[in-house]
């Protein structure tokens, strides 16, 4: 008896799955943007240091690459750790 029902099954199956399917595909795409819009505001926040570590170091000469690059990842561990 189970072996005939194989393919019917397997329609009905599928038939049932596309309901959640759909709903977790939309909250799929939205947790994807929004992960995206972080990643986004991050690098940017980087942009900002490296600019502003550039404009200081051209301002004030006595300033290194290496302290710049020291002050930034310093900032941004501290923001880590705080939350």
């Amino acid at each position: 008896m189970g072996f005939g029902l194989q393919p019917s099954i397997s329609i009905e199956y599928s038939t049932l799955l596309e309901t959640p399917f759909r709903a977790s595909q939309r909250s799929a795409h939205v947790s994807g943007i929004v992960y995206g819009y972080s990643q986004f505001i991050t690098n940017v926040c980087f942009a900002v240091l490296y600019y502003s570590g550039t404009v200081f170091m051209l301002e004030f000469t006595n300033i290194t690459g290496e302290d710049v690059f020291i002050a930034i990842f310093s900032m941004f561990f501290g923001a880590y750790g705080a939350g």
